[in-house]
């Protein structure tokens, strides 16, 4: 019983000291990846697998309507994305915003939300 309780415990000690490692290497990625413009984080980077259907990418503001409070977004795709806002002051043309996107059809970046803007 003594041997099973010992066994026990290194290999709890191992899976949470593996489970530390993985969380400080996973957070190297994302550091060293946000230097970059668009950052491509690994698949097997712990906060991916913990939030698999989310990406964050940097957009420009195209366009502003304050009528509606929409900004206009256009990533490197080019691709076109409106979105709602509390405040149109706080954003001005050609200005990047990194946008946090939920991926609702993988396959089809087109079809994605955005669910978080930061200026």
């Amino acid at each position: 019983m003594i041997k099973m309780k010992r066994v026990f415990s290194i290999v709890a000690k191992v899976l949470i000291v593996g489970l530390c490692l993985w969380v400080l290497v996973s957070w190297c990625d994302v550091m060293a990846d946000n230097s970059k413009p668009n950052p491509q984080h690994s698949k097997f980077n712990f906060f991916n697998v913990l939030y698999p259907n989310v990406r964050v990418e940097d957009c420009r503001v195209e366009a502003i309507n304050h009528k509606d409070n929409t900004i206009e977004l256009v990533d490197v795709n080019d691709d076109v994305w409106i979105a709602e806002v509390d405040n149109t002051v706080n954003y001005h043309i050609d200005q990047i915003v990194t946008v946090k996107f939920k991926e609702v059809i993988p396959t089809d970046r087109t079809k994605d939300e955005i669910i978080e803007l930061k200026v």
